[in-house]
């Protein structure tokens, strides 16, 4: 005996919602289904004839029949499964980090992806890499750091910081420091033009030495003005002349003077007690970055010192003092902005590199053969006399661009242009970088609803057929999906030059191995497509293989004939 069918009730809301979901072209085919066989059955249809006019079995109508009865709307979608086991769960991860803080195999510096894979055993290296890079660990980068060991460190920064912060009345706080070494290297220099046509200043990597000199500088909190003067070595004695010369530039004054903890700068008492106007406050051991005066000596080492050649010690010298009266007409004070001293261990804690680069070897390729590869994709194209154009904002750096993109009928990225504007310029800058490509306008132009490239089709003259429709632009919408994937995939763009480059490059090796919609359903022509992308591919990587080695050599032959 057949059991009757369960009975449908629609109300209005849902049959509208059912009604629109089988009018709209975006629909999934089997959302399509099951919206017409609720709406069958709402009719009085029965089973039978409901599973022969939409394509499927009487067992099929008859599910969603009792999923819409019992549930409503909500019952017809899909629920939830439970999906694959994970190979790898947590207890993986923590055996991951925990042979991290074990030593690495003797004979290596620091573990690596495969020797963590080959000493957990069981763990593929392709899941101990995205183990790490989701938890931000780089294996390679290093970073050092310093760690003071004074106990009494946070009585003498807060010290020190006093002085930067809020210095004694009518008194005078003075960082002193040496610089010890400086070397008078004689270098050849000049202008180095590379065969790409870029200008860069060079130096010799032969030099010839010419002495050293010792740096002993004080710097002015109040003012950022420098007292420098050389010496041969840096003795007590150098260091107490020095002091001598410090105090008579500031006669009757009370001074305050930061030193670091070298030996020489300490047991001076019987300096001290000749001089009652100065104090000496030290910084804490191992924290000599305290003293602004080390600030002063980058600054010097990078503005003066760093790719000069010099004949003789006098000339170094001289060179310095020239500097120093050149900065002191222009100096300013350090803003001491730290307010707040305290101690803190770095015992337990782990130190990792926040720009771990996983996309560096991706980068550096994409920019050596991804602009050669996609021009040689872009020119074996055939012409397309469709043009879909639509635009889709991205964040770049926080803040909002424009991505204009053109499609042809039959799914093929022809360019992307990325701008800051959702204007008919912005839409004109296409169509000329279109044109410019294709040498003939389409005969058909399709955009959504957006005003601007109606302007910009005017303004470029160009006398197709145009179709501004929401609806008729899907193609060139679905195509953007591909660039937020990427997008999360990279942790989004960095510039608007990046984002243009790589998207150029990715459409195009996109359209290489892109299916039209028409073959897709069949197998053998799927085959035949991707057989004839990887044969293409190999071509033109090849072919751009040879082009860079080319340049390499004739870059080397040049090199070669400019040094002879």
């Amino acid at each position: 005996m057949i059991p009757e069918a369960r009975e449908v009730h629609l109300s209005r809301k849902d049959r509208k919602v059912l009604e629109a979901c089988c009018r709209s072209p975006v629909t999934l085919q089997r959302d399509l289904k099951r919206a017409r066989i609720v709406l069958l059955a709402a009719d009085g249809r029965s089973t039978r004839s409901i599973a022969k006019e939409v394509g499927v079995q009487p067992r099929i109508v008859s599910l969603w029949r009792h999923r819409y009865a019992d549930h409503g709307l909500e019952g017809l979608q899909d629920k939830p499964r439970p999906g694959k086991q994970p190979i790898y769960t947590k207890t993986t991860d923590k055996r991951i980090l925990k042979l991290l803080d074990k030593p690495p195999p003797q004979g290596f510096a620091r573990w690596t992806g495969p020797l963590l894979a080959e000493a957990l055993g069981d763990v593929d290296v392709q899941y101990v890499w995205r183990f790490l890079r989701s938890h931000k660990i780089d294996l390679v980068a290093r970073k050092s750091w310093c760690e003071s060991n004074d106990p009494n460190f946070t009585a003498k920064a807060a010290d020190v910081v006093g002085l930067y912060v809020a210095p004694p009345a009518k008194a005078i706080v003075l960082c002193v420091d040496e610089k010890p070494s400086i070397q008078a290297l004689e270098r050849a220099q000049g202008y180095l033009k590379l065969p790409n046509g870029r200008a860069l200043t060079g130096q010799s990597h032969d030099y010839k030495r010419h002495g050293t000199t010792t740096l002993f500088a004080a710097l002015e909190v109040a003012t950022g003005k420098i007292i420098a003067t050389h010496s041969k070595r840096r003795r007590r004695v150098e260091f107490l002349d020095f002091m001598n010369s410090v105090t008579a530039a500031f006669p009757n004054r009370k001074l305050h003077v930061i030193l670091d903890n070298l030996n020489t700068h300490k047991k001076n008492e019987d300096w001290l007690k000749a001089h009652p106007n100065v104090q000496f406050h030290f910084t804490p051991t191992s924290a000599s970055w305290l003293n602004q005066v080390e600030v002063w000596f980058s600054i010097l080492q990078g503005q003066s010192l760093s790719g000069t050649s010099f004949t003789s010690l006098k000339q170094l010298q001289e060179h310095i003092d020239a500097y120093v009266n050149a900065y002191n007409d222009r100096a300013e004070p350090f803003v001491w902005t730290k307010k707040k001293v305290r101690q803190r261990r770095f015992k337990g804690r782990r130190i990792i590199s926040s720009d771990s680069g996983y996309y560096e070897t991706v980068r550096q390729w994409g920019r050596k053969f991804g602009k050669p590869f996609s021009d040689r994709i872009r020119q074996r194209a055939p012409a397309r006399d469709k043009w879909h154009l639509d635009e889709v904002v991205i964040s770049i750096a926080g803040e909002q661009h424009w991505l204009w993109r053109a499609v042809d009928q039959n799914g093929f990225v022809l360019d992307v242009l990325i701008q800051r504007r959702r204007d008919s310029r912005a839409a004109q800058l296409l169509m000329k970088k279109l044109l410019k490509s294709a040498g003939t306008p389409p005969r058909v132009m399709i955009t959504d609803k957006l005003r601007s490239s109606g302007a910009a089709r005017a303004k470029m003259g160009f006398h197709v057929e145009y179709r501004p429709h929401q609806a008729l632009n899907n193609r060139a919408e679905n195509f953007h999906q591909p660039t937020r994937r990427r997008e999360r995939i990279m942790k989004r763009f960095k510039s608007s030059r990046q984002a243009q480059r790589f998207l150029s490059v990715h459409d195009q090796v996109a359209n290489l191995f892109h299916i039209p919609y028409p073959g897709a359903a069949t197998a053998d022509f799927r085959r035949a497509s991707r057989e004839r992308a990887f044969a293409t591919w190999r071509e033109i990587s090849m072919t751009s293989a040879i082009a860079e080695s080319r340049t390499s050599e004739n870059r080397l032959l040049r090199l070669g004939g400019r040094l002879s």
